[in-house]
């Protein structure tokens, strides 16, 4: 994981937001569902969630977030709303100081795979400095343990690396996010009460809120309150919380 730096802060949306404890690293779960009815020839739909979309970007930059992983079910529709996203608003993103990047998974392990709109987005802002916007791509978790797994054996084959030096901070080394910190909060969407093939490794120690609205229905105080629900909580990182003492018998 990257070193921790030192942040300064802004304003949060509100004052029930302590700017100084908003986590590092929001992953973000949820379904991107088909359009109600097909376009005829020569119209053309707008994706469902888009608007959605850059208001809850907007809403990380003027929050200050660090970074924000969009991780939705695999589906054709995902993609293409990301797509179209970084068509209609890659120069906003650039020009708020955004970097995108892409989780691609094992599936898009082929550049030609990925749309052009979304590979031309990453290299734009490679050197931006503000928020850390990650767009996954039928990223499946599984398979990215597999790949890593492989890579580690390889290591082991060669002998470039010894059994005793696997640990988890280089399998963590060894995945996509490989230069970011864990999730510490992982909102779940759509009434889904369970996370599903998504950042199994990273969000082992999140904060898991479970949000009943979905994407399209987004407004600014849902990341609000979500955001005030983390901060009440002490997080513990595994560990047990203490407790009294057992009364001794007699």
């Amino acid at each position: 994981m990257a070193a921790p730096e030192e942040r300064r802060p802004r304003p949060a949306l509100t004052a029930r937001i302590d700017p100084y404890r908003l986590p590092r690293h929001i992953a973000i779960r949820f379904a991107v569902k088909p359009p109600a009815s097909t376009p005829r020839d020569g119209d053309k739909q707008a994706q469902p969630g888009l608007t959605a979309l850059r208001k809850l970007t907007g809403d990380a930059i003027h929050m200050d977030l660090e970074i924000v992983t969009l991780c939705p079910d695999p589906s054709p529709e995902a993609i293409g709303l990301f797509e179209e996203f970084a068509v209609q608003h890659g120069g906003w993103l650039h020009g708020a100081g955004v970097r995108v990047t892409l989780l691609s998974g094992q599936a898009f392990q082929r550049r030609e795979l990925i749309p052009t709109a979304l590979w031309f987005l990453e290299e734009k802002t490679r050197n931006n400095r503000g928020l850390r916007l990650n767009l996954a791509l039928d990223y499946r978790s599984r398979a990215e343990l597999v790949l890593a797994a492989r890579e580690i054996a390889r290591a082991v084959a060669a002998g470039r690396l010894s059994l005793s030096a696997i640990d988890s901070q280089l399998i963590s080394r060894t995945l996509e996010t490989r230069d970011q910190p864990d999730p510490d909060l992982m909102l779940l969407l759509d009434s889904r009460s369970r996370v599903g093939d998504a950042m199994l490794w990273q969000q082992a120690y999140a904060e898991l809120c479970l949000a009943s609205w979905s994407l399209i229905d987004y407004e600014a105080d849902m990341l609000e309150e979500a955001l005030v629900d983390y901060q009440s909580r002490e997080r513990r990182f595994g560990r047990v919380p203490s407790s009294p003492p057992l009364p001794r018998a007699g």
